[in-house]
């Protein structure tokens, strides 16, 4: 931007870009235990619907 290279656009949608990340990054083991939840919860109904149409 000093130089003239950048807009001033450019540089704040880098930084909206970063900031996003940041809070990605920070939040995402919470996240991710949810989700394992989430998956665990389906795994389980699963097994349970697979093993009434094998028998």
């Amino acid at each position: 931007m000093w130089v003239g290279v950048h807009y001033p656009f450019d540089v704040l949608a880098g930084a909206v870009i970063a900031c996003l990340t940041a809070v990605a990054v920070v939040y995402l083991p919470i996240c991710q235990r949810s989700v394992n939840t989430i998956l665990s919860c389906y795994e389980w109904l699963e097994q349970k619907v697979v093993r009434k149409r094998t028998k």
